[in-house]
């Protein structure tokens, strides 16, 4: 009897950290796209308006000029949702004047950016 409960605290012992260390990564993925509205009790409508909540252009970029981190990470958000489009991203698309000039035309992505930048900056 005091052998299975020393089995079984033993495998709990061993278990835990790997349990932990799953979840943790399913966490940071969850955390990893700034283009997703986290406000997963709203409504359609209130995610569509909180999606033009965005700092603007000039202030986004003045941070991504200090931080090319930040603006790189932007151009991975592009490139990955070009191809959820099930589309090939062009490099013209990806230099730092079509960033700029996407921010400066396109609220959505202005608001992406906005919560890059809140995130990591």
């Amino acid at each position: 009897m005091q052998k299975s409960f020393l089995s079984v605290g033993i495998a709990t012992f061993l278990l835990c950290p790997l349990l932990y260390g799953q979840s943790d990564g399913r966490l940071r993925s969850e955390r990893s796209d700034p283009g997703e509205n986290r406000s997963t009790g709203l409504s359609e409508l209130a995610k569509e308006n909180l999606n033009h909540v965005a700092a603007s252009s000039v202030q986004i970029r003045d941070v991504l000029l200090k931080d090319a981190g930040l603006l790189v990470e932007l151009k991975r958000w592009v490139a990955k949702e070009t191809a959820d489009n099930g589309q090939v991203v062009e490099d013209s698309n990806l230099t730092d004047e079509a960033i700029f000039e996407r921010l400066d035309h396109d609220v959505v992505f202005r608001s992406v950016a906005t919560r890059l930048v809140q995130r990591y900056g």
